[in-house]
């Protein structure tokens, strides 16, 4: 699968999930502040991937604190830092370094990296 048609099936997800039009979900969109998502509507959407492309995709991990553990000022962790690149190596690690706090996170969770993290995932399975 191309990442165009990675990323129409992203879109109709998107669409479905959010209750959006098309042009409204562009690839720069962020999922939680221009498409006002919710926590709950990562887990409708990891449903939708696992329907859609057959991949169990966990994206609530970008904002659970189980996954991501934080300081007191609220930035994360060294350890949880390499832990996000290391899941998540096609993210922009400077980014997060820049806003190491969970807003920094949401505000890296945009569409294109949604189609990241679903074609990363299948490049995965396939080597397998």
């Amino acid at each position: 699968m191309t990442r165009d048609e990675i990323y129409v099936e992203m879109q109709q997800s998107l669409m479905d999930v959010l209750g959006l039009d098309a042009d409204e979900v562009e690839p720069s969109s962020r999922f939680f502040h221009d498409l006002q998502g919710e926590s709950i509507d990562l887990l409708d959407l990891s449903f939708q991937c696992q329907k859609i492309f057959g991949i169990d995709l966990k994206f609530q991990n970008l904002t659970t604190a189980g996954f991501l553990e934080t300081n007191d000022a609220g930035n994360l962790t060294e350890a949880s830092a390499q832990r996000f690149q290391s899941a998540f190596p096609f993210l922009d690690i400077d980014q997060l370094r820049a806003d190491p706090s969970v807003e920094g996170i949401k505000n890296m969770l945009t569409v294109d990296a949604l189609v990241s993290m679903v074609e990363h995932a299948l490049a995965t399975v396939s080597a397998k």
